[in-house]
């Protein structure tokens, strides 16, 4: 029943990845915009129980992302994803 935040701006590779997670149960909700999914987030922070994204996006960062969704609850457990090495940067 957990509910899963899935921000990704490559839509391919979130569409499979909420694909795979529905299959272990989860309902996930894939968005491809980090702006976007910062707004659905903040509208109702107890909607969701775990938030995964990909650091690497254009319109901002996971980690900045994950720090305003901190902001409206701060226990919200994040998963920060990225296939680059040097991300913080």
């Amino acid at each position: 029943d957990e509910r899963v935040l899935l921000v990704d701006d490559e839509a391919d590779l979130a569409d499979a990845s909420a694909l795979l997670l529905r299959k272990f149960g989860y309902d996930v909700i894939p968005m491809y915009y980090s702006r976007d999914a910062l707004r659905i987030f903040i509208e109702n922070p107890m909607a969701w129980d775990v938030v995964i994204t990909d650091q690497v996006m254009p319109d901002m960062k996971g980690l900045e992302m994950i720090a305003g969704m901190k902001k409206a609850r701060p226990d919200i457990p994040a998963i920060l994803c990225t296939g680059f090495s040097d991300f913080a940067t």
